[in-house]
């Protein structure tokens, strides 16, 4: 029984390429995604991010470097562009600029 389910899911998935190992960007892939939890019937992989968190990517955007992190580096980029645009205001209100 269990040889019959792994023969199966081999060939529903052959034409999925391999990512298991790969990394992309602060994303290391663990393994492939549950097909019930596919992104609208796209291969998608169990990605854990340099920060911890585990997050699903479909594999195309993972391939074409769309997604590279769980949303932390969006959010380090947001944080470190407020704080360059504080500064910025912070100078010209002071008159240092």
């Amino acid at each position: 029984m269990q040889t019959e389910q792994i023969t199966q899911a081999k060939d529903k998935y052959r034409h999925v390429k391999d990512l298991r190992g790969q990394v992309f960007g602060r994303l290391k892939v663990i393994t492939l995604a549950p097909y019930s939890s596919w992104l609208g019937r796209k291969a998608s992989w169990i990605c854990q991010c340099e920060c911890g968190q585990s997050t699903i990517i479909a594999s195309q955007a993972l391939i074409r470097g769309m997604t590279r992190s769980c949303g932390c580096l969006r959010r380090e980029q947001a944080k470190a562009f407020r704080y360059q645009t504080y500064e910025a205001y912070r100078l010209r209100k002071t008159g240092e600029i």
